[in-house]
């Protein structure tokens, strides 16, 4: 189930199976349904993502106005770091595209 996340983390770092399978204990899996919003604007972002599958767009609001930023891929990560780390509310908002 997170043979993926530990293939692209293998490229980073070298766990040995014992360091491997506490890793696999914090982690919690979640499926997505197209055009899901998984952050919004104004949450705290608690929560670092690897995509196992599928695509994720970044976008804002300007003027009620929606500008793509960015997008993320399988076997990418996406977290809104300033987010993450300080406890402050986003001003993104990431979308699931598959």
């Amino acid at each position: 189930m997170y043979d993926q996340i530990l293939k692209r983390l293998s490229q980073f770092v070298t766990l040995d199976p014992t360091e491997q399978e506490y890793f696999v204990t914090k982690l919690q899996l979640k499926e997505c349904h197209k055009r899901e919003l998984i952050l919004q604007e104004g949450q705290i972002c608690n929560f670092a993502y690897f995509i196992n599958s599928g695509c994720l767009r970044y976008y804002y609001n300007v003027d009620g106005q929606e500008n793509t930023a960015q997008f993320f891929f399988e076997n990418g990560w996406y977290t809104d770091y300033e987010s993450f780390l300080t406890g402050k509310p986003t001003q993104q908002n990431i979308e699931t595209m598959e």
